[in-house]
């Protein structure tokens, strides 16, 4: 999920909101520069059967700012994930998320994670 200025942008893939080379959202929710953005995300790990073959993709609902912008996404499995899964086929990682970095001023709050 990208996480940027793209305020009165086009609302692509690599522009706030878009699933990075995977989806563009649905529409650019964008506020405008400094002020906080808000982020509803619905995520269902991918499975995997006892040899480790994917039986499940991951898929990913999306609001933002109110607005829903992903519905329902299928998503692939990153090449650091097959890169995992082949060294270990029954390692199933859980329970965290990761927020890159690209040099930009950004800040997080209120960062909740629910099991569903």
């Amino acid at each position: 999920m990208q996480i940027l200025d793209s305020y009165g942008l086009e609302g692509r893939d690599n522009e706030c909101g878009g699933i990075y080379r995977i989806a563009p959202p649905a529409v650019n929710m964008c506020r405008p520069p400094l002020m906080w953005q808000t982020y509803d995300i619905e995520y269902h790990a991918p499975r995997y059967d006892e040899a480790g073959v994917r039986t499940t993709p991951g898929r990913i609902s999306v609001n933002h700012n109110g607005k829903q912008i992903h519905q329902d996404v299928e998503l692939p499995d990153s090449p650091q994930a097959v890169e995992r899964r082949q060294a270990n086929p029954r390692a199933v990682p859980a329970g965290r998320i990761v927020l890159h970095y690209h040099r930009d001023a950004i800040e997080y709050r209120n960062i909740w994670l629910e099991e569903i």
